[in-house]
């Protein structure tokens, strides 16, 4: 799975500055935490990351690292205080379950270990802890805060769980001063009841705006965009369908074979026309530039507004109305996997601007940043990256880029 081991196990530092026994095969990077809970011994992190993690931003450009040490944040948002706040679905587990039989056997964990992080003034303070995974958060001008906790599959998984804090994933939820959370909208069960799709049921509430005092939803398991009402009424919006698309060498199928590939939306952008924007990440086989940019009008069907992205991780607007597209992988996920010190820019990623008048540009070469999910822009145009989400040395950076010409 792995190839073959191309060093001995040694003691190295990794990017989270931990002194642990490490052994680099072909493919992969393992580290041994023996103080870890069993079964959390042995990580695969994002290979080469310290190789990645040294590459140099491209002239003009300056990267601050504005927080560092987190547990697998995923999305950043702009805070009606004007603070960045970051979603940290959190890396320590409580329970496990088996779910499945046979081959599509696997293990379901879950834990509360997610924090939501404040950035300002070059600052981070995490302002709440012991969460269940939120994905994306957001804070209005009041200080109120909310966030979308993730899942992945049907509903009834949570039902093979002891604890009751599992009924939090994928749900919409208020968190409270004192850390607890009150549920709004059970997103996977209106996923599991109504299926938008309509496909497998599958929920994943990813990403998360707020429009007046409704609440707008990505979906990626259910490749939908919800919107939540403040009484927990949820109607579709849009529905993003799937596409046929050749199948990848390796599964050794016939030349020309297609098999169906899902959207995955993974962020959501109300744009400066009022309507709401959605990336996606695409479905296996995850190939590179075909994740979409998406327009949707509610009550129209959904359009392709910019095309030709490789695993979109999230969406912004500047206040000149520019959208920014940030890829997690921009060689693909599959080529993501196989990063490491021979081919490090397999897990780089890019943000690439699209200009009202549909042009395009690449503002961040694939230097300096890798396998980054979260993208906010502030009131002056800064950008704030999540940066190296699956590592532990996960990050959030300020990015000052010059004006394009």
């Amino acid at each position: 799975l792995f190839g073959y081991p191309i060093s001995q196990a040694e003691m190295e530092t990794n990017a989270a500055g931990d002194t642990v026994l490490t052994q680099w095969f072909e493919r992969a990077r393992f580290e041994f935490h023996p103080d870890n809970p069993e079964g959390q011994q042995v990580l695969l992190g994002l290979l080469g990351v310290e190789v990645l993690a040294a590459g140099q931003p491209e002239p003009g450009v300056t990267l601050t690292v504005v927080a560092e040490n987190l547990a697998f944040p995923l999305h950043a948002s702009l805070g009606g205080d004007g603070a960045i706040y970051v979603a940290e679905a959190g890396t320590d587990v409580d329970e496990c379950v088996v779910v499945g039989e046979g081959e599509e056997e696997f293990e379901f964990c879950f834990g509360l270990s997610g924090a939501i992080t404040r950035i300002a003034g070059g600052e981070s303070e995490q302002v709440v802890t012991g969460l269940p995974g939120p994905a994306d958060v957001v804070v209005t001008a009041e200080g109120e805060m909310y966030a979308v906790f993730g899942f992945f599959g049907p509903p009834e998984i949570r039902d093979m769980f002891e604890s009751e804090d599992v009924a939090a994933l994928g749900t919409l939820a208020k968190i409270e001063e004192d850390g607890s959370w009150t549920i709004i909208a059970d997103l996977a069960a209106y996923e599991g009841d109504v299926n938008p799709d309509p496909t497998m049921v599958d929920s994943n509430p990813y990403s998360l705006i707020m429009d007046g005092e409704n609440f707008i939803v990505v979906d990626a398991g259910g490749n939908s965009l919800l919107q939540v009402t403040p009484e927990g009424e949820i109607t579709t919006l849009a529905v993003f369908p799937p596409r046929m698309v050749l199948a990848p060498p390796f599964l050794e199928l016939p030349e020309g074979t297609e098999i169906p590939m899902d959207s995955v939306p993974t962020t959501v952008a109300k744009g400066p026309d009022g309507a709401y924007y959605v990336g996606e990440l695409t479905g296996f086989p995850f190939p590179v530039d075909a994740a979409n940019v998406w327009r949707v009008v509610p009550g129209e069907d959904p359009e392709v507004y910019a095309t030709g992205f490789s695993a979109i991780g999230a969406i912004d607007f500047d206040s000149e109305g520019n959208l920014y597209v940030l890829e997690i992988a921009s060689g693909g996920l599959l080529e993501a996997e196989m990063a490491g010190p021979d081919n490090p820019d397999a897990a780089a990623s890019a943000v690439i601007k699209v200009s009202a008048d549909g042009s395009t540009q690449e503002v961040w070469l694939d230097e300096g940043i890798f396998f980054a999910t979260g993208l906010a822009i502030d009131a002056d145009d800064i950008a704030y990256i999540v940066n190296l989400s699956v590592t532990p040395g996960a990050q959030v950076v300020r990015v000052d880029w010059p004006a394009a010409e």
